[in-house]
């Protein structure tokens, strides 16, 4: 059965997107975004920069670099000690020495994975570059978890990774040192960007156009609920070591084994892949759950539709199946005619070593999007656009310990102008659309991060310019979650079933490489405290140009289920272009 056979969108209004069904699916979806949510952001917690000086010298120490105490004074610095002579001159030999005793840390090593293994000094900036390795592990998991996904579908690798986050985080509580915690971080952000694709893909397939941008951004919402939870999470846990938040990690991921029990497959991935039967099996328990005729529903996925006549044709040819239910025997026609055509299409492509039927079909799938001149536009625009957005929104939150005062409450303001922009970007795309709400929180970032940087810039370094430099970034956020928000919404939407999976990694896959420099803003906005301003600014004017410019609108519009479906509508659009202009003329 072609999926294009199939209007997936008005079986799913039959079966009715506000019942029982899809509220729980939803609640699963929705909720679960907590897992990636905590493996990202909490980490920020657990490498606290600590206060430090070296340890002071032994006796032995002393005597052995001929240091006399009564003649000299000892500075106890960050990252070395300074020998000064007692009429403030320093000695031309030993004016400073090394922390020889490593560092004394004003609170409690445990508390911080940077004090625990004395990631400061000439070591300083292995803690961010930790994040930097999950992040390409983030970057390896877009590039290959959404073939499985599309594959397999959406609920085994989804399980899988969400099991294996509960390990990994485990060890990572427990890693003997820094080379174990970093190598796990790697794989967590593998199977973190797994879990996360899953959920994204599969939100949108549960509802039709009606209510899919809603639910999308509602979603989206949530995120944000998260974060804000998050960070309450984090200030509870503060006095406890650093461990503790991993182990929080796994607790969570712990809690949502249940969808091994509760979550359905996506009924769309199903139609789209000839799964006919294991459709119809979703299908039937949906009916059931939301308390709506299962036949009605089942005749709107065979209606106007070959493989009735294809069934009825066998079933008269074959005495043995009259009495077979007429259901099972469209099923059956349906996936022997979905094979008749694979096989077809495998036949009549000329190369000279082919892979295997399935192989050769996501191989043509991931070539149409390069192909295709309208999937390989819109790609492009749409991976630098998740470049710049994701970096910047990703970039913020890591700078908030450089921002200056408390963490726990840039962290949370953060978080809370993240709520506040969902909740508004998921009302102002109902009435305006995307590109509109997009290139609106884009430019509006763009505004405030330029403000912030020309006012470190140009402004007197006191209190009051510290002040306005926090709230100018605190206030951007509320476009850039916006914008951020919009396009995890936005990009699945533009690629039509068949290859959403693979088509949104894309994106986020290349997203990966520059978001690995993001835990290095931290460091760059203490030394350089204008770069960051200037950098998000122009970055994010260039994001909102190419919305502008290249990327369509979706609202209102009906997911497409095929390739195909994407060359039709371009050829129907071109037809229509051509019929205004003559009708014009």
């Amino acid at each position: 059965m072609k999926s294009s056979q199939v209007n997936v969108d008005e079986i799913m209004d039959c079966l009715g997107v506000s019942r029982f069904f899809h509220i729980t699916q939803y609640l699963l979806l929705s909720s679960s975004l907590m897992v990636p949510v905590f493996n990202s952001y909490l980490f920020i917690f657990t490498a606290l920069s600590p206060e430090h000086r070296c340890q002071n010298l032994t006796d032995f120490q002393l005597d052995q670099y001929n240091i006399s105490i009564s003649n000299v004074r000892l500075i106890y610095r960050n990252c070395s000690i300074e020998i000064i002579s007692s009429d403030g001159r320093i000695p031309a030999k030993n004016e400073s020495l090394a922390c020889l005793n490593g560092y004394h840390y004003m609170k409690p090593v445990h508390m911080s994975l940077t004090s625990q293994w004395d990631l400061v000094c000439n070591r300083k900036g292995l803690a961010e570059t930790s994040q930097t390795i999950y992040i390409f592990g983030q970057l390896f998991g877009g590039l290959a978890s959404p073939y499985f996904i599309d594959r397999f579908g959406r609920k085994p690798p989804r399980i899988l990774s969400n099991f294996l986050l509960v390990i990994i985080n485990l060890i990572c509580a427990f890693s003997p040192s820094y080379a174990v915690f970093a190598s796990m971080r790697f794989f967590a952000g593998i199977f973190r960007e797994a879990y996360l694709i899953t959920t994204f893909a599969a939100i949108p397939e549960l509802y039709s156009k009606k209510k899919r941008v809603l639910m999308s951004g509602l979603s989206t919402v949530l995120w944000s609920v998260w974060s804000t939870l998050g960070g309450a999470a984090a200030y509870l846990l503060k006095d406890y070591c650093w461990n503790v938040i991993y182990l929080f990690n796994a607790t969570i991921s712990g809690c949502f084994i249940i969808e091994v029990f509760f979550l359905a497959e996506s009924i769309r991935w199903l139609f789209a892949n000839s799964k006919v039967k294991q459709a119809k099996k979703v299908i039937k328990m949906a009916a059931k759950q939301n308390n709506v005729d299962f036949e009605h529903i089942w005749s709107i996925a065979l209606k106007n539709n070959p493989v009735q006549e294809a069934a009825n044709q066998r079933d008269g040819n074959n005495p043995d199946n009259r009495h077979r239910d007429l259901q099972v025997q469209a099923d059956d026609a349906a996936v022997n005619h979905t094979e008749d055509h694979v096989k077809k299409d495998i036949a009549t492509t000329d190369t000279s070593e082919q892979p295997s039927e399935k192989e050769m079909s996501k191989f043509i799938q991931v070539k149409a999007i390069f192909k295709t001149p309208y999937l390989r536009k819109i790609t492009i625009a749409i991976s630098i656009c998740w470049m710049i957005d994701i970096t910047s929104f990703t970039s913020l939150y890591f700078m908030v310990e450089a921002l200056g005062g408390s963490v726990y409450f840039n962290f949370t303001m953060l978080a809370v102008a993240e709520l506040v922009s969902s909740i508004f970007y998921s009302l102002g795309v109902n009435r305006f659309g995307h590109k509109i709400s997009l290139i609106f929180s884009k430019t509006f970032t763009a505004i405030l991060t330029f403000s912030a940087g020309l006012l470190m810039l140009l402004a007197e370094n006191n209190k009051t310019t510290e002040k306005i430099f926090v709230t100018l970034y605190l206030v951007s956020m509320l476009g850039l979650s916006a914008a951020f928000s919009g396009i995890y919404i936005y990009t699945p939407e533009l690629y039509p079933t068949q290859i959403r999976s693979i088509a949104f990694g894309i994106p986020i896959t290349l997203s990966r490489t520059t978001c690995s420099v993001a835990p290095f803003f931290k460091l760059l906005t203490l030394y350089i405290p204008w770069a960051s301003g200037f950098t998000m600014g122009s970055a994010c004017l260039i994001s909102a140009v190419l919305v502008w410019l290249f990327l369509p609108e979706t609202k209102n519009k009906v997911l497409m289920q095929t390739v195909e479906d994407v060359q039709k509508m371009k050829a129907e659009e071109k037809t229509m272009k051509l019929f205004r202009t003559k009708r014009n003329t």
